[in-house]
């Protein structure tokens, strides 16, 4: 349960307290379907920001801050009730700079960056009435908020059902189908992957064992007609053979006639 303290130990925080607040922040336009004689504009637009829920955001929102284009009359536009949302006409897309302000003066604003959209993707002849939305799904976590700001989330009252543009229930089961087939195929990918890792790995086992046992079956080969040929040759010889050539093998050499005649190689 949440205690009532901030996060720095200080009286006036609920600590341990955290509350998600879901909104709806975008825009919609409708084409006059030509340019207005009188100033060349080509739709009028809503640029909004609503709660996802059926709730008064008024009761947690102090004012809502839209920074338009600077071509406009006033380009910082301030709503301090609800429906937060400003209506204009344009004829060009730009980016909008959206700042919601809270009840509590001690909670940081949040900012939010909109790219105000009036023409379909892709392009298409203006047609009179024709709409265009662009809305998007967000989040607002208060962490550890003050015992007001907290008393003002937790007792948002009901207000009218809003109908968004999108259907974010479906369009979140959707997503959620894509990214669970998402991860499904690459846990596939990662198991083909591990298991042609652990071909290449036998296989390269298999070659190096073939290789060390080509290596061991030459060196023998190699020892054996070496030592056949020491049983042939005179003593005088072979002292002359070890001094000249592949001292390396005289080890083995002695090694092996030790356990043949039990003499080494060094006493000859």
């Amino acid at each position: 349960m949440a205690e009532l303290a901030s996060s720095d130990g200080q009286p006036g925080r609920v600590k341990g307290a955290t509350v998600i607040k879901p909104i709806i922040y975008g825009n919609i336009a409708q084409s006059f379907g030509k340019k207005r004689e009188e100033d060349n504009h080509t739709h009028e637009w809503t640029v909004f920001v609503r709660p996802y829920k059926d709730e008064d955001v008024s009761q947690w929102v102090k004012k809502v801050q839209f920074k338009l284009h600077d071509s406009y009359t006033d380009p910082v536009r301030v709503l301090t009730s609800a429906p937060f949302e400003v209506v204009e006409t344009g004829w060009g897309e730009f980016e909008i700079v959206i700042k919601i302000f809270f009840t509590d003066p001690t909670e940081k604003p949040v900012t939010l960056y909109h790219a105000l959209k009036l023409f379909a993707t892709p392009p298409v002849t203006l047609t009179p009435g024709k709409r265009v939305f662009s809305e998007h799904y967000d989040e607002i976590v208060f962490t550890d908020p003050t015992h007001f700001m907290y008393s003002c989330l937790m007792n948002a009252t009901p207000q009218q059902s809003l109908k968004h543009e999108v259907d974010y229930i479906a369009h979140e089961k959707e997503t959620m189908t894509l990214i669970t087939n998402a991860a499904k195929k690459v846990e596939e990918e990662i198991a083909d992957k591990k298991k042609l890792i652990q071909n290449h790995k036998e296989t390269k086992e298999q070659y190096v064992s073939e290789i060390a046992k080509l290596e061991c079956e030459a060196f023998f080969d190699k020892c054996l007609g070496l030592y056949m040929s020491m049983l042939k040759f005179p003593s005088s010889k072979l002292r002359s053979y070890k001094r000249s050539r592949q001292p390396e093998f005289f080890n083995m050499f002695n090694v092996v006639i030790e356990m043949n005649v039990g003499q080494s190689y060094n006493s000859y």
